[in-house]
């Protein structure tokens, strides 16, 4: 079964673009036994999603899809962006973003949808409980196989249904789906806190004078995002997410944004 690999390759210092590659690689059964190729699917995919996560929270504040060639190639290429304005962000949030990858094959199970709900019922093909234990997210498409929905994720399978994480707007039988496995990786935005820290400074050094407690403070922002970072780094995602997000409130807060403290 095909295990999607997907890494964070770089971060722009807006804090407003991010650049991932999808690394899972070419199949091979001894070294990569999760790879692209038979008799797993072959790439590029025919669709991909992405649901990300502020760190501990269970609903995504960002859920799309793309099923655009020129996207997907970029994606198992070089890396492809992902602009936080364009997709209606403004800026990624400070703080662990977990990244969950979705890599969607087809299926030939048809389904009925209800308004309200979130049991998609499986009325032919493949039943939910024949469905590999790696499956596990969805997307529905209409009788003419045109995406209908983000990535659904699946949290149940019945004989005969799947349940999903939210409840489904509309009512619709004979539609498609298809079925996808999870790659996921963590990112530590800290831009934010770090331009915010770094223009305080800059106010400080035109004053003729600043009382030290405002030099100590943002020295120790400073401190906190390079803490963070380390954290991060050793898998403290926790421990990082707090000092991120502290040293951005902390900043934003701080009083020498109006020179109080300063003269």
């Amino acid at each position: 079964m095909l295990k999607p690999i997907i890494t964070v390759l770089s971060i722009s210092k807006s804090g407003k673009k991010i650049v991932l590659q999808d690394n899972t690689g070419a199949y091979e059964v001894t070294t990569n036994p999760g790879g692209y190729g038979t008799p797993n699917p072959d790439t590029p995919p025919v669709a991909v999603g992405f649901r990300f996560y502020k760190l501990n929270e269970t609903t995504p504040y960002l859920n799309f899809i793309s099923e655009d060639i020129g996207f997907i190639a970029d994606l198992v290429g070089a890396g492809v962006e992902l602009n936080a304005e364009t997709l209606g962000l403004g800026v990624f949030p400070t703080g662990v973003t977990h990244i969950e990858y979705y890599v969607f094959q087809d299926s030939d199970s048809v389904v009925s949808v209800v308004n309200g709900s979130k049991t998609i019922t499986v009325t032919s093909g493949t039943v939910p409980t024949a469905y590999d234990d790696a499956l596990v997210g969805a997307l529905l498409l209409n009788d003419s196989d045109e995406i209908q929905s983000n990535t659904l994720k699946i949290s149940n399978k019945l004989a005969g249904s799947f349940e999903i994480d939210s409840t489904w707007d509309e009512t619709a039988t004979g539609w498609g789906i298809m079925l996808a496995t999870q790659g996921t990786v963590k990112v530590l935005f800290t831009e934010l806190p770090t331009k915010c820290i770094s223009e305080k400074i800059g106010e400080l050094a035109s004053t003729d004078h600043c009382n030290d407690d405002v030099v100590q403070k943002l020295t120790t922002l400073s401190l906190w995002v390079l803490s963070a970072k380390v954290k991060f780094g050793k898998k403290d995602y926790t421990g990082a997410n707090k000092l991120a997000v502290a040293a951005y409130d902390e900043c934003n807060n701080c009083e020498s944004i109006n020179c109080k403290t300063c003269s």
